[in-house]
């Protein structure tokens, strides 16, 4: 009983101190704090009663025969039962303190693919806390499974009875008056049909049967948010092809595609170089902005003076293992209703921009300062087209990091590392050229050289800062961090571009720049990004430039990160590829919708945004979120969701989600088309 009754007061103490949905919700306050902690530790029960069962054979009085055999193995078993079960509950909560919500199932699965680099980002993010971390888990357990099991063996016989009595009496007392089943009782109720509004009761948001299966599946306690079972992680979205219609294009391979660019482009075709460049969390607002005494990316702006600024350019994601790969391939991110890890053997269709580049006889390279092992990103980025392949995961890459404070900077490499590399590449040979270039510099905790200058603040330490929940009263020092970081990556790309123009190189260049994502700063109560589809994390600039581009100017039309492979090959003079799902951005046809994908461990998340409007669907609670962007483009006004343009983005959101996932299912038609392309429609009138 010992462990049960334990755990039971730890989850009640530790649900209070930090704040969890147990202890006070803006909602429904402190109503069901006594029968989710119920609930909670009923869910614990299938791991707390082997646990209590080989605590008991472990440290009874067995005779000696018994003792050495069955006591033994019984001690054994619960020493490293005790040790996993306390590991999986104090990786719960400190997930729990950092992204707000409890690890699902899928998170779980997730973090279990990536472990080393987990371990890095957190060294990198608190190695104090991670310090602390360590001694609090090896005190806990020495004093949970060795201290008290000794003390409760020397007790008598009689007083191990009364105690384990009493807490079987006490903890079923307290699960009959406060029975766990009431709160489930309450999605056949007529409260569970009523609605829900944070800001106005006129605005129909979420049912509170959504509201309370949202606590329960991320925010109750770590067993109920493992175990109990949702019926959205399995959502199954009805298509409706009035709204948006899907059409499939057979698969080609990369010598038909050759043949294809021989017939429209000439047997004599040489591609121009091509570079895409992608900075670490850059928004929108921080490039042309009007009105700015000191640009933060000065080098961005010169190429933006001389190039094309898409200035309504969104990301396809708000974390970058989604939205990095959307760049390279041309291909909206959702395979799947779960987190998606790439596998390294994959039979649905891979389209990557360099491998169609690459047969047409230029090298290719990717270089990324970002350690690509990340939700196995490698995994699709390699190619047996792809010439180099450096990145922070590689050995080159990490040696070079280790000789240079690389505590500073665990699991990245260094910008100016990367671009010199880079360099070195480019002008070895004089043949056209395809680079991918990562910087991080601008990764939080926005570390890099003390001796680089900090234009827009002083020095401020973010190192125990929480990445996804910054304290209200630090903005005012992280974001002038935050940009000094930006001016610093800057600096390489002006040495980049520098060095093109110095070797000749740059008058048949093409350089993409653009973010892979942006970065919040509590504009809507959070920081940091991976989390909310709001435009302060996904919304990016979008740069082209280069001696090889025509065109100069800026855009207001809607694009995004998949619409960019199909715009270099259009600028290349090459055909379109049928393997892409965006849309050439110099071509005819203009993009009337964007589908936006979250799906990381804090928080799963679908939208849509139009020129006018954007609707955010919450994969876990089924609340939907509608904001019109011209009279509201801060995003702090939702309006009526049940709206006929409410309802029209909804269903078109779902018939896209259910094209994208029944598609990646269907092994037979993924493996004889691509993914589908989609329809224009025009959507919700711009008022």
């Amino acid at each position: 009983m010992v462990p049960i009754w334990m755990y039971w007061g730890v989850t009640a103490l530790l649900a209070i101190c930090l704040e969890g949905a147990m202890s006070a919700d803006v909602a429904v306050g402190d109503l069901f704090f006594r029968q989710l902690l119920s609930l909670e530790t009923i869910m614990a029960l299938p791991v707390l009663l082997p646990l209590a069962i080989t605590g008991a054979l472990g440290y009874s009085e067995l005779s000696a025969s018994l003792q050495k055999g069955i006591g033994f193995v019984s001690r054994i078993c619960f020493r490293a039962f005790g040790l996993l079960f306390l590991l999986s509950i104090i990786f719960g909560w400190v997930h729990y303190s950092y992204s707000g919500r409890f690890p699902s199932l899928d998170s779980c699965l997730f973090y279990l693919k990536s472990p080393v680099h987990l371990f890095e980002h957190a060294l990198q993010f608190s190695p104090i806390g991670l310090l602390v971390l360590f001694f609090v888990s090896v005190s806990l357990y020495l004093i949970l499974i060795f201290w008290i099991p000794m003390v409760m063996r020397r007790l008598s016989v009689r007083m191990r009875a009364i105690l384990s009595g009493a807490g079987v009496a006490s903890f079923a007392l307290f699960l009959f008056l406060n029975p766990p089943w009431a709160i489930l009782e309450i999605k056949g109720s007529e409260v569970g049909r009523l609605r829900l509004s944070s800001r106005d009761p006129s605005v129909l948001t979420s049912t509170v049967e959504d509201y309370v299966e949202g606590l329960l599946l991320s925010r109750s306690g770590p067993w109920t948010s493992l175990i109990l079972p949702s019926k959205r992680q399995e959502r199954i979205f009805v298509p409706d092809e009035s709204v948006l219609r899907a059409s499939y294009s057979e698969r080609i391979d990369l010598e038909d595609y050759s043949k294809l660019v021989q017939v429209v482009s000439g047997e004599d075709f040489s591609c121009p170089n091509v570079i895409i460049l992608l900075v670490e969390s850059l928004r929108a607002d921080e490039v042309d902005a009007v009105g700015v005494a000191e640009p933060t990316m000065p080098n961005l702006e010169a190429l933006i003076a001389d190039g094309l600024l898409f200035n309504n350019h969104y990301s396809s994601s708000s974390h970058s293992s989604y939205a990095d790969i959307s760049v390279i391939s041309g291909v909206y991110p959702l395979w799947e209703s779960i987190i998606h890890v790439y596998p390294n053997q994959a039979h649905y269709p891979r389209p990557r921009l360099y491998d169609l580049l690459n047969v047409m006889g230029s090298r290719t390279g990717i270089f990324s300062s970002q350690n690509e092992n990340w939700g196995g990103m490698l995994n699709y980025l390699h190619s047996d087209r792809l010439d180099v392949f450096y990145h922070a995961g590689d050995l080159s890459a990490g040696e070079r990091c280790l000789t240079r404070a690389f505590q500073l900077n665990r699991g990245k490499g260094f910008d100016r590392d990367t671009v010199d590399v880079a360099l070195k590449w480019m002008e070895a040979d004089s043949s056209p050229f395809f680079a991918y270039i990562n910087l991080q510099g601008s990764h939080y905790p926005y570390y890099f050289p003390e001796s680089k200058p900090r234009p827009f603040g002083a020095e401020f330490d973010t190192g125990e800062l929480n990445f996804l929940n910054f304290p209200a009263e630090v903005i005012p020092y992280v974001r002038p961090r935050y940009r000094d970081s930006l001016y610093y990556v800057d600096q390489h790309i002006g040495r980049l571009v520098a060095e093109l123009k110095k070797t000749g190189a740059w008058a048949n260049t093409l350089l993409v720049v653009t973010g892979d994502t942006g970065q919040a700063f509590r504009e809507h109560g959070f920081s940091g990004h991976a989390r909310d589809l709001f435009d302060e994390v996904v919304r990016t600039p979008l740069v082209l430039s280069g001696g090889a581009l025509s065109r100069t100017g800026v855009e207001d039309r809607l694009s995004q990160h998949v619409d960019i492979a199909p715009t270099v090959l259009d600028l290349a003079g090459l055909p379109a590829y049928s393997g892409f799902q965006g849309l050439s951005l110099v071509g005819t046809q203009e993009r009337t919708w964007a589908p936006l994908v979250c799906q990381s461990p804090a928080l799963k998340q679908l939208a849509v945004v139009t020129p006018s409007h954007k609707l955010m669907y919450d994969w876990d609670t089924g609340g939907v979120h509608l904001f019109n962007l011209l009279v509201d483009p801060g995003e702090l006004n939702p309006q009526n969701s049940e709206s006929e343009c409410g309802l029209e983005l909804q269903s078109l959101l779902e018939t896209w989600a259910s094209h994208q996932i029944d598609y990646y299912r269907n092994t037979e038609r993924y493996t004889r088309f691509f993914a589908p392309s989609y329809s224009s429609p025009s959507l919700c009138p711009l008022n």
